[in-house]
């Protein structure tokens, strides 16, 4: 792990904490975006997995579990493996976003949480994932701003 991002890593992993006891609208949400950019801030895939499940798992505690909740952790790991092998931040988001679509509306569908079809499950999750597109997309560009912070400040510094 790179010392200079051990605050804001500690930091990140709070608010991602904090956030899911938030009321943003549902489907709004870093952790995708987050789970595909954790190979830039820890180069050990199991310890990236296993520091976002910690605090899903932990605030899951706390707010309560739901019939999805490990195909949910499954996924988001899997999310953790997709930005690390493809390296593409917003490929590997919207990817991520589809795959999540696909995965968790099934998931939905055969709990019996769903409509009477499993395409009838899909073309109604489309509003909720498309928040999630365009919240995983906005907390990648966000994220990606944030980690260009420290090298722009410190060359501000030098001049």
């Amino acid at each position: 792990m790179k010392k200079y991002i051990l605050f804001p890593l500690l930091l990140l992993v709070l608010s991602l904490f904090l956030i899911r006891f938030s009321n943003l609208p549902a489907n709004i949400t870093p952790m995708i975006a987050v789970s595909v950019l954790a190979h830039r801030y820890i180069s050990n895939q199991i310890l990236s997995i296993s520091l976002i499940l910690a605090v899903m798992v932990v605030s899951d505690l706390l707010i309560g579990f739901y019939s999805e909740a490990f195909i949910t952790y499954f996924l988001i790991g899997a999310f953790v493996l997709l930005g690390s092998y493809l390296k593409r931040d917003y490929l590997s988001g919207l990817l991520a976003v589809l795959i999540w679509h696909i995965s968790i509306n099934a998931a939905v569908y055969l709990g019996s949480h769903g409509t009477e079809t499993l395409i009838d499950t899909y073309l109604q999750a489309i509003v909720f994932d498309a928040r999630l597109l365009i919240s995983t997309l906005f907390f990648i560009a966000l994220l990606r701003l944030i980690e260009n912070q420290p090298a722009t400040h410190k060359q501000e510094q030098g001049t």
